[in-house]
């Protein structure tokens, strides 16, 4: 067997496996921003093991229930125990086992052996993401809730998050702060809670990051990319063929657009952000002011913003957009929200529209991140 134990805002989680296939990739997806902790001989906390090699697990046939978690259709059943059985209905066959009295996932991987080439297989996406929603909920029941915002925090300085609707330059922001010596947290979604000294407690949501190829361009990141894209390094997993195709030929950076008019963006790993390029990663942050970020499309030109109380759509769901069919959710996070909202509206606030030019948007974000242009 071999184990990786993740901690994070002082909540471990241990994932064993019979194959390092799955703890590897387990690993490139958390770390560095959960970080990799020794394994307690008395394991503490949620466990996941996950097995390539296994017995099935249901032995309920048939399952009482039906869902789709991940794209993948799942039949399940709830015993009067609460241990909670389950198998999905897709190739390859993976059957689930929870038992909430000693918090233990088991998955197992039932069909043919998967080539080892393929990289990550179903039994590594599906344990990781589970992994991480069981670390999610205790995270949630320990007050913290998970916010739609980038955060960065500059040298010597308390944090900054930055709010804003999808496509406001949360990313842009965060980036443009950290590759000018800023710790960067997150660029999309963060887990906050309030600290009595008004300021928030953050820790980062492991996950991608996703950036058009516009702002990559204006970074100067591209070549790098395609550097190693062209040498053999394979992209995320989920990077659409098309950002691909663009990033490896450079035929062009133009924003790309899917049928739904959504922006397909090029998506870079946590150790992509600090090898290839540089940045340093946080592992758990405080802030204490806000910028809110739109981008001003009617006119292009930076400059300031509308500054608005924040709405409680400043929460994201997060893993709880999937319906629970482990029955893992069992305290709402409402009245955490309701006192992190409170927060966020009595923390120093700035708006920001921000333009089509990268060096004037930084110029307009570095200056606005200082302490003094912040209005009490």
């Amino acid at each position: 067997m071999t184990t990786l134990t993740l901690t994070t805002g002082g909540h471990p989680i241990t994932l064993n496996s019979d194959t390092t296939h799955i703890t590897d990739w387990a690993r490139t997806y958390f770390t560095p921003h959960w970080p990799e902790t020794p394994t307690p001989t008395t394991p503490a906390g949620p466990r996941v093991t996950a097995l390539h090699d296994g017995p099935p697990l249901d032995h309920d046939h048939p399952h009482t229930h039906r869902a789709v978690y991940a794209r993948d259709h799942l039949a399940y059943t709830p015993h009067p125990d609460g241990t909670v059985t389950a198998r999905n209905l897709t190739h390859p066959a993976l059957t689930y086992r929870y038992t909430p009295t000693h918090q233990h996932l088991e998955i197992t991987h039932t069909g043919p052996d998967h080539p080892e080439h393929r990289h990550p297989c179903a039994l590594a996406t599906t344990a990781t993401r589970l992994t991480r929603h069981l670390l999610h909920t205790r995270l949630t029941t320990d007050g913290w809730t998970l916010l739609h915002a980038s955060a960065a925090t500059p040298p010597h300085r308390h944090g900054i998050l930055t709010l804003g609707s999808p496509g406001a330059g949360k990313t842009t922001t965060a980036l443009t702060l950290a590759t000018t010596g800023a710790t960067l947290l997150a660029t999309d979604c963060c887990y906050t809670r309030p600290n009595p000294d008004g300021t928030l407690d953050l820790l980062p949501w492991p996950s991608a990051t996703t950036i058009g190829l516009g702002l990559l361009d204006a970074l100067g990141w591209t070549p790098t990319i395609r550097h190693h894209l062209n040498n053999g390094t394979p992209p995320h997993p989920t990077q659409h063929p098309t950002v691909t195709h663009a990033l490896t030929t450079g035929t062009s950076l133009d924003p790309l657009h899917g049928p739904d008019g959504r922006e397909r963006k090029a998506q870079l790993w946590p150790h992509h952000l600090q090898h290839w390029f540089g940045l340093t990663l946080a592992t758990q942050a405080t802030a204490d002011r806000v910028l809110q970020t739109r981008i001003d499309s009617a006119t292009g030109t930076p400059g300031p913003g509308p500054c608005e109380p924040p709405a409680p759509d400043v929460f994201t769901t997060g893993p709880d957009r999937y319906p629970d069919f482990l029955g893992l959710i069992r305290h709402p996070v409402t009245a955490h929200q309701h006192r992190t909202l409170h927060r966020l509206r009595l923390l120093p606030r700035h708006g920001l529209a921000l333009g089509h030019h990268h060096g004037t948007n930084a110029q307009l974000i570095h200056q606005a991140s200082t302490p003094c242009a912040l209005p009490e």
